[in-house]
């Protein structure tokens, strides 16, 4: 059994979309006790990649300390999109057990429309004033949250709307005395919140920025879209839409799962169980 469990671990660890895949035609109880077995972490990878009904069906099967860890390892933009579906009751249960930041981040995301600019930008943007000295600009860059640092940095006013955007790198290229000001460019395209994500896919703009910023109703920036973050969020719409033939659509045979699809099954029924194998 700790053989298998060992194979079990690795498999959702180097293919968690293959993962969940195998999963998601299993009944919720055999499904939840393997992502119980995983553990959070890697439990929260698995439930990334589920389809969203599969993966609610979990989450309210599992306790909800445990669910609310869970939750709070997932990406906010992936745990809103389950709790969409998990009903208002364990939305708001699981949301009222997680941490401060997990909580904002996620119902962040929940105000707006599903598969939306808003639903998926990330909040935690550094913005830079335009009157600022490349040396200073360079302090806030150090000490800012990883999280909040994009490819690409934009700049505010004094009204704190958008002015231009630079990147990191040209900070550390020039004159630390120069401004912020003159080493930005103005041609910065901008986001809204309800643009949907088909909509803004092909703008021309991602072929020289990997971020655009997203600005609300008042022209003020709220957030940055990554352009990996929407080819992601609209492969996982595909998927969405794949044969529930799962056993047919996935192609575990051409992948080489199909041995150990069978051996997840084992492994869950013993789980459930209580067996040990020696």
């Amino acid at each position: 059994m700790r053989a298998a469990n060992a194979l079990t671990q690795r498999f959702a660890r180097e293919h968690p979309a293959d993962a969940a895949r195998v999963l998601e035609p299993f009944p919720a109880e055999m499904a939840t006790a393997l992502l119980q077995a995983l553990g959070p972490a890697l439990a929260a990878r698995v439930l990334e990649h589920m389809l969203q009904g599969p993966a609610a069906d979990c989450m309210a099967r599992l306790p909800a300390n445990e669910a609310a860890t869970v939750l709070g390892k997932m990406s906010p933009a992936a745990a809103a999109r389950v709790l969409r579906i998990t009903g208002k009751r364990l939305s708001d249960g699981l949301l009222g057990l997680s941490p401060a930041p997990v909580r904002r981040a996620i119902q962040q995301r929940l105000r707006y429309p599903k598969r939306s600019v808003g639903a998926l930008m990330r909040p935690d943007v550094l913005l830079l004033r335009d009157e600022l000295t490349v040396s200073d600009a360079i302090k806030r860059l150090e000490s800012a949250d990883e999280r909040a640092v994009a490819c690409e940095l934009y700049v505010v006013n004094g009204e704190r709307r958008l002015a231009g955007v630079l990147g990191a790198t040209d900070l550390f290229a020039t004159d630390r005395r120069e401004s912020v000001r003159s080493l930005m460019s103005r041609d910065v395209p901008t986001l809204s919140t309800q643009a949907t994500l088909a909509a803004v896919e092909s703008l021309p703009a991602w072929s020289r920025l990997r971020t655009l910023p997203v600005t609300d109703a008042e022209q003020l920036v709220v957030g940055v879209l990554h352009y990996r973050d929407v080819q992601e969020a609209l492969a996982t719409q595909q998927d969405a839409r794949r044969d529930q033939d799962v056993a047919g659509s996935l192609h575990l045979a051409e992948q080489g799962w199909i041995g150990l699809a069978a051996l997840l099954e084992l492994i869950l029924d013993a789980l459930l169980r209580g067996t040990r194998q020696p």
